[in-house]
Order: structure tokens, then C-alpha cells, then sequence
């Protein structure tokens, strides 16, 4: 009988009933002990066994069930507006209450939507958010994901938003990408910098001068 048998078969006396700190150790140690029986005590397996069967593909990770959820009740608020001026206020305001950390999983969630799509809609309406708050992070996944006409709009937009508030960091950035996503940075974020200051437009403009 092994140590694991003992503790399961010995450790409680017969008629007590078990109490206190020493049984919460025993039990403790037991179930380590169980965690640890399959490592220890397996057989190695014989020469002229079987192959092992093939390990599977490891798939693409489930979303988030929560950033699911948001996603789902967008897409509900979107089809419930046939209104496109109401749709894209109804998306917008739904953005607002979106916690800045599932920003991302939510964009994973439709990684390349069809431009004119209800989910081109709903993840503008959160990537637009997320470029206000944080252009620095949401210019970080637009340049990391997957080509297509919703990228090409979300690397400007948010180094045109990044522009704005830091213009010298969002330069930096932009001359650390691709040259293909570099000029197209360069030459379209200004569509972005509306509300930014004369200062934050002169330092993107002589940046882009200078790349082209």
C-alpha cells in the first residue's frame, strides 16, 4: 500500500469525526499527492505498443464569453435599427459603455468585417471609441491585424487620433511600421486630426513631407 492509499484509508480514525488544521493538511497532502499519481506511477509503455495517436490541431481559443456578449447585444441593437444616422448612434452610445479592456476581444470577434456590413458598423463604432481613449493601444492592434478595408481605415484613424494629444510618439510609430503601412499612415491620418492643435498638424505634416 502505497502513501497516497494510506492517507486515504488510515488518516481518519475510526468514529471520529475529522476536524481542525491537521485533517485540512492531510487532505491537502492527498489530493497532491492524487494530482501527482499519473506523472509518478504510469507505466512506461511497452516497445512494441501501438503508436500514441496523433495529437489533435490545437483550435483558435474560444472569445471571451463576456466580449461575446457584447458583441452579440451590438449586433442585436444595430439589426433593431433599420435608421442608418439612429443605427450609428445607437452603436456609438453602446461603445461608450464598454469596458476599455474587452475593446480588443470584441474586434477579434470580427477580425475582417465587410465594409457596408452591420459588423463593419459595430466595430468601428468600438475601435472609434477605443481611439479616443487609447490610440496608442488601438494603433497597436489596427497595425497587428488582418489586411482588409476595415484595417486600412483603423491605422490612420487612430494615428490621426494619437497625432493629436502626441504627436512626436505617434511619428515614432509610424516610421516603425512597413513601408507600405508608413506611407499609408503618413498620407491619410491627417482626415483624422480635426480638433488637433496647429502645433500637434505642423509636427505630423513636416513628418510626412520628410518620409515621402
Amino acid at each position: 500500500m502505497n502513501l497516497l492509499q494510506r492517507l486515504l484509508s488510515e488518516g481518519i480514525p475510526e468514529g471520529k469525526t475529522p476536524s481542525g488544521l491537521p485533517f485540512f493538511r492531510a487532505v491537502a497532502l492527498a489530493a497532491l499527492l492524487f494530482a501527482a499519481a499519473p506523472l509518478s506511477l504510469a507505466p512506461a509503455p511497452a516497445a512494441d505498443s501501438a503508436p500514441a495517436a496523433q495529437a489533435p490541431v490545437a483550435s483558435k481559443p474560444a472569445m471571451h464569453p463576456m466580449a461575446r456578449d457584447m458583441l452579440d447585444r451590438m449586433l442585436q441593437a444595430g439589426r433593431a435599427e433599420p435608421d442608418p444616422a439612429r443605427r450609428k448612434a445607437v452603436l456609438d452610445n453602446a461603445a461608450r459603455g464598454i469596458p476599455r479592456a474587452f475593446y480588443g476581444l470584441i474586434l477579434d470577434g470580427v477580425p475582417v468585417p465587410a465594409p457596408s456590413s452591420l459588423e463593419y458598423e459595430v466595430a468601428h463604432a468600438v475601435f472609434l471609441r477605443w481611439a479616443w481613449t487609447t490610440p496608442d493601444y488601438a494603433a497597436a492592434w489596427a497595425a497587428a491585424s488582418l489586411p482588409g478595408p476595415f484595417r486600412n481605415e483603423a491605422l490612420p484613424e487612430a494615428a490621426g487620433r494619437w497625432a493629436g494629444d502626441n504627436p512626436s510618439d505617434a511619428v515614432r510609430w509610424a516610421r516603425s511600421l512597413a513601408p507600405g503601412d508608413r506611407r499609408w499612415v503618413f498620407e491619410n491620418a491627417m482626415r483624422f486630426m480635426s480638433s488637433a492643435s496647429r502645433a500637434a498638424l505642423d509636427t505630423w505634416q513636416r513628418a510626412a513631407r520628410s518620409d515621402s
